[in-house]
């Protein structure tokens, strides 16, 4: 069991004066959305989460993300660091509910397979703008040698 909150503040893409918020310039945003839905900027999100060995050589991963906008006053980030359009007019602080699951199977010594769920519930943050909830769906199998 484990919890992971992240903190990032406004990407500046509106709002008064000549001194923005930095975006940040690397980094993995699939650890926000894997449907690239959020970015580290504007963004709070505290993360529950679990794991376990349902089978032999097999973990279980499942996560429940809360995340807001820190500012209500600037747009919520999509992954690429640009604004989700009209998302700056509204003032709600919700972004979104995101459950995930991700399974990792070591099937032998040098093949696995991954496969991964998101659920994203748009909150007012997103639907007061017009977007809606959405689902990611992935598997693959890894090779090594």
């Amino acid at each position: 069991m484990g919890v992971h909150a992240d903190y990032a503040s406004g990407g500046g893409g509106y709002g008064d004066g000549k001194l923005r918020n930095a975006y940040s310039p690397f980094g993995n945003n699939i650890y926000f959305s894997y449907q690239l839905y959020l970015t580290p900027s504007n963004l709070v999100a505290v993360t529950p989460n679990v794991s376990f060995t349902p089978f032999k050589n097999a973990r279980v991963t499942a996560e429940y993300e809360m995340a807001w906008r820190d500012n209500v006053y600037d747009a919520v980030y999509r992954a690429n660091g640009q604004p989700f359009a009209g998302t700056q007019n509204g003032r709600s602080r919700k972004i979104a509910d995101l459950a995930r699951l991700q399974l990792v199977w070591s099937i032998t010594p040098r093949v696995s397979f991954t496969g991964r769920y998101e659920h994203l519930a748009a909150g007012p943050a997103l639907t007061d703008a017009g977007y809606r909830s959405s689902d990611f769906l992935a598997g693959w199998v890894s090779f090594r040698f």
